[in-house]
């Protein structure tokens, strides 16, 4: 009886010790299991800053170790699953803010912060802005086909201003472009601003930063590339949305380009 109540004990310690991993594929810290940073592995996801640092102390080459499945380092990891005690072990013991990452979608620490925002909380964002990491790295992915897809930090989450603003007080370029299949032309901001209806962002870029407006946008469609009015666009029914706070903001972007602009409607 005494044997039966011990291993009941055990058990449940075992289970109580138990960290749960995530439920995405690519962002579990089991895929570094029968890998060299196992043990790595492990204390980042319990957040034993001590182990990390001890472990990293006597094999410093594991800390920028990409686990094989995914390719995704103890860095990037740690953001993606919001340990904040062990991402700032990591950084302490010099993990490389400008890793890039991922074997299908290339990835980077900065990328994965500003898509998990969580209610825009911006604590990994500046963290590593802190350590000065790179706002313009571009991260380029091939697929299976041959298709080639970009990705910059600035054109991550547009929803979140504040963030933005970060990465733009930092020198993130405004003129970027990126790739972004299915499509052949290429993206600006503003098609990106446009694409999602983020007119906050929109009205910030022209009002306060004051950037190129084109007085034609380019529409992709199936039968090709076509050039529209700018005002036009944002007067048409795409952007008749049934919402009244909408409504003013797109009213109020008009105006500004208006005026701004010489462009007339």
């Amino acid at each position: 009886m005494k044997k039966i109540i011990l291993l009941a004990f055990f058990y449940t310690l075992n289970i109580q010790c138990q960290v749960s991993d995530n439920t995405s594929p690519g962002y579990r810290f089991s895929n570094f299991d029968d890998s060299p940073a196992y043990s790595l592995a492990k204390a980042v996801n319990e957040e034993n800053v001590k182990t990390i640092t001890k472990i990293i102390s006597s094999n410093p080459e594991l800390i920028d170790v990409k686990e094989p499945k995914y390719g995704m380092s103890l860095l990037c990891l740690s953001i993606a699953n919001n340990k904040r005690e062990a991402f700032k072990a990591l950084i302490a013991n010099g993990a490389n803010v400008n890793e890039i990452c991922g074997k299908f979608e290339k990835t980077t620490p900065l990328i994965i912060a500003i898509e998990f925002l969580g209610d825009c909380d911006a604590f990994f964002v500046n963290e590593l802005l802190k350590k000065n990491c790179d706002v313009n790295l571009k991260v380029i992915s091939t697929n299976e086909k041959g298709s080639v897809s970009e990705n910059l930090p600035l054109f991550v989450n547009l929803s979140c201003l504040e963030v933005s603003k970060l990465l733009i007080e930092k020198g993130a370029d405004l003129n970027s472009t990126i790739k972004f299949p299915p499509y052949k032309k290429t993206f600006s901001l503003i098609d990106v601003c446009l694409m999602y209806k983020e007119l906050d962002f929109l009205y910030y870029l022209i009002n306060v930063k004051n950037i190129e407006i084109p007085e034609e946008i380019e529409l992709e469609t199936i039968d090709g590339i076509t050039k529209k009015n700018l005002i036009e666009y944002l007067k048409s029914e795409k952007f008749s949305l049934p919402n009244s706070e909408f409504q003013n903001k797109r009213k109020q972007l008009i105006k500004l380009i208006q005026k701004k602009t010489k462009f007339k409607s």
